[in-house]
């Protein structure tokens, strides 16, 4: 063998296990190195694919397309369908995060095909699982939750209870979006027990932040409130500051309903300051919403209708039918608050109405057509 292959394979070890830490720059790095010594195909195909995970993680979706694509292409050539599914995941997460969700489609069925073929259960469940939350974010929770249950099946067959309690935690969230809220609750009981199981702090902060989404969601500001109090604590913990600013802004809204003013400013502005370590449009898009709603509680119109368009022009770049379904869920409660007159809103609630027929959230653009048929025309 030659000197650049076993120098390509013990960059790609330590490549592997870099990531596997979530060590993501040494990954890349290593991955690089790697690449530079001339590996073979099956080498080539994984020192590719790490190199795209890690600038997926990194934020840098180009770069980690173009990665995804050679690595894709060497794992075909290598005839290894082990390769070939590691790599078409790969390719469906960048698709995903580029809010490209045909592509991501296409990518992940070509995964769950390379998964029968390899007659890994495991693999199969992964995958369906990536594509039922890609369901989730076209708001199709029906097909999500039939998918969901197909999950819970291999990975119960397989024993793999962490996956399980993900599972779970997606169905709880479909379930609540369906607005079956004795289902959703039952499969947090359900991700609950798995995380005592395995003592896992991040899966048990997940079971408090579904219970208490759960509760918000139904206006039991009481009940909530210690669920995402035990969250927002174990998230800190374990340091997840995306999940942990996004349950800050489920306390304020908490606080707001509860009475307690001064706290919501602070946990605003905390969550603002986190979302600024980890730039991710729908987390702001979640800060954006919930400062607009605080400011319609305030009847504070010109901000509201500020926060509103920032939410609206959010939303349109992650392209999301969910983000999407939240702003119209803050309209609804700024709309109670403020009422149809605030600066602009004619023009939001059109613009958010074709998007709504554009991603067929029908319901939400029904309401969108009365609310409009409602404003002022001097608006």
């Amino acid at each position: 063998m030659p000197v650049e292959d076993l120098e390509a394979g013990k960059f790609l070890e330590q490549a592997r296990v870099a990531l596997k830490k979530g060590e993501v720059d040494a990954a890349l790095k290593l991955a690089i190195q790697g690449l530079e010594c001339y590996p073979e195909e099956k080498e080539g195909a994984e020192l590719n694919r790490i190199a795209a995970e890690a600038c997926r993680r990194k934020g840098q979706l180009g770069r980690a397309l173009s990665y995804a694509e050679i690595g894709l292409e060497h794992a075909h050539r290598s005839g290894d369908h082990r390769l070939s599914y590691n790599s078409a995941v790969t390719m469906g997460s960048i698709f995903f995060r580029m809010n490209n969700y045909e592509a991501a489609d296409m990518a992940w069925s070509e995964a769950l095909t390379l998964a029968g073929v390899y007659g890994d259960t495991r693999l199969e469940g992964v995958v369906l699982l990536n594509m039922a939350m890609l369901d989730q974010r076209r708001c199709n929770h029906i097909r999500a939750l039939d998918t969901l249950k197909k999950v819970r099946a291999r990975f119960e067959k397989v024993n793999e209870r962490r996956l399980l309690a993900v599972c779970y935690s997606r169905m709880a969230f479909s379930f609540m979006r369906e607005d079956s809220i004795q289902e959703a609750l039952a499969s947090v009981e359900k991700l609950d027990e798995l995380a005592e199981q395995k003592g896992d702090r991040v899966l048990k902060a997940s079971a408090h932040f579904r219970r208490g989404s759960i509760y918000l969601k139904q206006d039991e500001f009481p009940n909530a409130l210690p669920e995402l109090q035990k969250a927002s604590e174990l998230y800190r913990e374990v340091g997840d500051v995306t999940n942990l600013a996004m349950v800050l802004c489920d306390l304020a809204t908490v606080y707001r309903h509860l009475g307690e003013f001064d706290k919501v400013e602070l946990l605003l502005k905390e969550a603002t300051g986190l979302a600024e370590e980890v730039p991710s449009p729908a987390l702001t898009h979640v800060i954006t919403l919930t400062r607009a709603e605080t400011a319609a509680w305030k009847g504070d119109k010109e901000t509201t209708a500020q926060g509103y368009r920032k939410a609206f022009d959010l939303a349109a770049e992650i392209n999301s039918a969910d983000c999407f379904q939240s702003l119209h869920e803050s309209l609804r409660s700024a709309i109670s608050e403020v009422g149809l007159d605030f600066p602009g809103l004619r023009h939001l609630l059109t613009r958010a109405h074709e998007s709504y027929l554009r991603l067929g959230l029908k319901r939400e653009a029904e309401e969108t057509q009365r609310w409009l048929s409602e404003i002022p025309l001097s608006d």
